[in-house]
C-alpha cells in the first residue's frame, strides 16, 4: 500500500488550565486527547460523534487554526507540527475547509466574483487572468453559470451557496478538503445532488475528503471509512461496511441504533443513557463508562487504546468487555 497523504499521531489538544495575575486559572479542558489516524489519497474519511466530541477542534488543529499540545501531523511526507507560521501555511493551502454554513462564510457585501479573486489572492495567485481561468472552471464544475460572479450572496439559494463555497475551496487546487456538515439545513432533494456532485468533483480533481457530520446516512453514503469520537477520542475507527455493519464498542452500537434508516425494524437497540460527562471532569479510564450498560471494573484503570478485531476494524474497549458486545450485529438497511 502506498505511504498516507495524512498521518496524525498522539494528537493532543487542550484549553484553559492557565490564569493570569488578574484572572482565575481556567478548567482544563482536553478537547482532543491521543488520536491518531491514517488519510491515503482519494480516500473519504468520515469523523463522527455527538456535539461536543472534538470533531470541529480536531478539523481545526489539521487546518492549522489551532496548535496541537503534543503529536504530529505529517502531510505528504512533511511533518508540519513544529513549523514557522508561514511555511507551515503554505504546506496546509493543500488542505483546505467548506464551511457547514456557506452564507455565513460568504462577505454579504462582496460580489461571488470578488470573494472569489480575493480568496486566490490571498493564497498567493497574483495573476489576475489565472484567476479569471479558474473561477470559470470551478463554477462550470460546481454546475453553475459564469453570470454568478455579479451575484450577492443574499441571491443565492442554500444550494448554491454550497456550490460557491466548494467553488472557493477548487480554486486553491487542494488535495485535502475538509466537508463539516455538509448538507446541513438543505432539503432532501437538494441533499442528494450536492452529495452527487461532491462524489462527481472527488472523481474529477482526484481529492480527497474528510466529512465531518452527525448524519450517519450522509457518511454511509459517502466515506470509505469512518472513526467514531467521544469526549476527544477516537473509539472505533474501520471501513464503513466493517462499523455499520457490525459495530464494536457499545458507543457505536448506540449511535448507529439512533438512525433509523440504518437499522432493521427486527433489530433490538440499546440507547445511550444520560449526557456526556463535564469536560472538565472525565470519568478515568474509559471515557464511556459512566454511560455504558456494559461497563466493568477495568474500565476504570486505564484508558483503552485502539486495537484490530480484524484488519480494518479497531476499537478502544477492553479485551474482556470486548466478548461480552459480541452478540447480533445491526443490520445496516440499503440507503
Amino acid at each position: 500500500m502506498t505511504a498516507p497523504l495524512l498521518q496524525v499521531r498522539n494528537l493532543a489538544k487542550t484549553f484553559g488550565g492557565t490564569g493570569g495575575f488578574f484572572s482565575r486559572a481556567q478548567p482544563l479542558v482536553s478537547a482532543i486527547d491521543n488520536v491518531s489516524f491514517d488519510l491515503h489519497d482519494g480516500e473519504v474519511l468520515g469523523i463522527v460523534g455527538e456535539s461536543g466530541c472534538g470533531k470541529s477542534t480536531l478539523a481545526k488543529l489539521l487546518l492549522g487554526l489551532l496548535r496541537e499540545n503534543d503529536g504530529s501531523i505529517t502531510l505528504d511526507g512533511r511533518q508540519v507540527s513544529g513549523l514557522p507560521p508561514r511555511e507551515a501555511r503554505r504546506l496546509r493551502s493543500d488542505v483546505q475547509y467548506v464551511h457547514q454554513d456557506p452564507g455565513a462564510a460568504l462577505d454579504p457585501w462582496w460580489r461571488v466574483g470578488n470573494t472569489l479573486h480575493e480568496t486566490m489572492r490571498i493564497h498567493g495567485i497574483s495573476d489576475a487572468k489565472e484567476r479569471e481561468t479558474r473561477i470559470s472552471e470551478v463554477l462550470e464544475a460546481v454546475g453553475l453559470s459564469g453570470d454568478f460572479v455579479n451575484r450577492y450572496p443574499h441571491e443565492l439559494s442554500g444550494g448554491q451557496q454550497r456550490r460557491i463555497g466548494l467553488a472557493r475551496t477548487l480554486a486553491l487546487r487542494p488535495r485535502i478538503i475538509l466537508l463539516d456538515e455538509p448538507t446541513s439545513g438543505l432539503d432532501l432533494s437538494v441533499q442528494a445532488t450536492v452529495l452527487r456532485l461532491m462524489n462527481d468533483l472527488r472523481e474529477r480533481y482526484k481529492l480527497t475528503y474528510i466529512l465531518i457530520s452527525h448524519d450517519l446516512s450522509v457518511v454511509h453514503r459517502m466515506c470509505d471509512r469512518i472513526a467514531v469520537m467521544y469526549l476527544g477520542r477516537i473509539v472505533e475507527l474501520g471501513e464503513t461496511e466493517a462499523v455499520f455493519g457490525s459495530p464494536a464498542h457499545p458507543y457505536t452500537k448506540a449511535l448507529i441504533g439512533s438512525a433509523p434508516k440504518l437499522v432493521r425494524d427486527d433489530t433490538s437497540v440499546e440507547l445511550i443513557q444520560g449526557d456526556p460527562p463535564d469536560a472538565t471532569n472525565i470519568p478515568s479510564g474509559c471515557a464511556f463508562r459512566s454511560r455504558c450498560p456494559l461497563a466493568i471494573d477495568s474500565c476504570a484503570a486505564t484508558k483503552p487504546e485502539l486495537e484490530e478485531i480484524s484488519a480494518s476494524h479497531r476499537i478502544a474497549c477492553p479485551p474482556e468487555l470486548r466478548r461480552l458486545t459480541n452478540g447480533p450485529a445491526a443490520s445496516v438497511s440499503s440507503l
